[in-house]
């Protein structure tokens, strides 16, 4: 057999089809948000199969320096909840429980927001969230003066009713609105 490295990808895609839609069989639409966790798990599960071992793939929420965690005044200081958190191995880890981990920004390399189905979001919403996120993040470390590069992306499961063009508008929107 001859090396194929698009067969190789293939063989991913086609592995992110067979397992996204395993839970609905079961339990049909009864319950969307068990069904999105579980397209999130299977999606950090792959990306743990194929990233580099220095970095550690969770969910979870950034905790800014002064913030206590758990007191309703500092809500501000923690993150929202992040689907897909890639951190560096080498940094310390707040707390950690299974793939649930609260970390510091400086640990930080990539947040990731996943969503099932491109037609039933609010595209403006999502891309803002990671923008503010990752600014937050950016923001820390200027303050820090590190120059670690951090990456935010946007992973849909279902992109067939994905316009890329309304996709670049809203890019713009939310990149006009942060300058």
């Amino acid at each position: 057999m001859k090396r194929d490295l698009r067969k190789y990808h293939e063989s991913i895609a086609e592995e992110f089809k067979l397992l996204e839609n395993r839970m609905r069989y079961l339990i049909g639409s009864a319950h969307w948000q068990t069904e999105g966790g579980h397209k999130e798990a299977v999606l950090r599960r792959i990306l743990k199969n194929h990233i580099a071992e220095s970095y550690r793939v969770g969910k979870g929420f950034v905790c800014y320096p002064d913030c206590s965690c758990n007191s309703e005044e500092n809500e501000r200081e923690t993150s929202t909840q992040i689907d897909i958190l890639i951190t560096d191995y080498s940094k310390p880890t707040l707390f950690k429980d299974g793939e649930l981990v609260i970390v510091t920004p400086d640990t930080v390399s990539c947040i990731i927001e996943v969503k099932t189905n491109a037609g039933n979001i609010n595209l403006y919403d999502v891309l803002s969230k990671l923008a503010s996120e990752k600014e937050r993040i950016i923001n820390y470390l200027d303050d820090t003066n590190s120059q670690r590069k951090i990456n935010a992306g946007l992973f849909i499961y279902d992109g067939d009713s994905f316009d890329s063009k309304k996709y670049l508008e809203e890019l713009k929107k939310v990149s006009n609105k942060k300058l």
